[in-house]
């Protein structure tokens, strides 16, 4: 089923594949189960590949959601090493698109972990907890945005305190980025956005892109300034021209772009070895 020709045939996302798997090893088969640890008690040491989980294991993991950055049952894939990569260069746009049930907000989270491991401070924005009020004006988008990394990164000054009317909304983003976020000695910052399809139909959308662009050009122009310490990560939908309207180019063009498609068969393949080879021919 993993590798059907019809993608619509196909589980809809890693979790329900490997609870499929799961579903084959015999969680309830008392008798198997002691003749695998007798097994394992008298057997020598293994010389080749760390075994997988056992059924214990895949029982005590959460059967919905995303797969948390430390699962033993999590399954690497080529878009795996493309973030690591972008991570590892400092990239500053990198945008993870994919159908829905994937695995993107789990390869996020992959990369937040990926991130605090190299020193950065890490923050993370969910879309989907904004209120329809955040998401009617740029300047109630930016306040609450602003809002998120204040609790997250423990910040002295809020955005509202230094707000200035007589400045644009993005003028006002961006100036409280730079001097109380990336100011001073705190550090590389790495930001991951999820949901990025909320701002879908959001008249201000190509305002916030234009600031997207201007970072990007940033960055290129003068790689030591503060923003060559900031990385976002966007999560968005396959299909990034939904989301682009005039001003939206540096999702399209900008950036480094990590996709995720469909299991292959060697993914699958992999996945089942993790979670202990309930299948045991490519024919299963």
């Amino acid at each position: 089923k993993a590798c059907h020709p019809d993608p619509s045939q196909r589980f809809a996302s890693a979790r329900a594949l490997r609870d499929a798997l799961t579903l084959l090893l015999p969680l309830n088969d008392l008798v198997a189960q002691q003749a695998a640890r007798n097994a394992n008690e008298t057997a020598p040491a293994p010389h080749t590949e760390t075994p997988g989980p056992g059924p214990e294991a895949l029982a005590n993991e959460t059967p919905y959601g995303a797969v948390p950055p430390d699962s033993r049952v999590y399954a690497r894939r080529a878009a795996d090493r493309r973030l690591e990569a972008a991570l590892t260069n400092r990239a500053g746009l990198i945008v993870i698109s994919g159908d829905a049930q994937t695995g993107k907000t789990s390869l996020l989270g992959r990369a937040l972990q990926q991130a605090r491991g190299q020193g950065a401070r890490v923050a993370f924005t969910d879309l989907q907890k904004f209120n329809p009020g955040s998401l009617h004006s740029l300047e109630g988008f930016y306040q609450t945005l602003a809002d998120s990394l204040v609790d997250q990164l423990d910040l002295p000054v809020p955005l509202r305190r230094v707000w200035d009317p007589r400045r644009s909304a993005n003028a006002n983003f961006d100036r409280y980025l730079r001097r109380e976020v990336l100011a001073g000695d705190f550090g590389r910052l790495v930001w991951g956005w999820d949901e990025m399809a909320r701002l879908q139909g959001c008249g201000f959308r190509g305002e916030f892109c234009s600031l997207l662009r201007a970072w990007c050009s940033e960055r290129a122009l003068e790689p030591g300034g503060p923003l060559g310490r900031f990385t976002i990560i966007l999560v968005a939908p396959a299909n990034l021209r939904l989301l682009a309207g005039e001003g939206c180019q540096p999702m399209l063009d900008f950036g480094e772009h990590v996709e995720l498609h469909a299991f292959s068969v060697e993914e699958v393949e992999e996945l089942n070895r993790q979670c202990g080879s309930p299948l045991r021919t490519k024919t299963e």
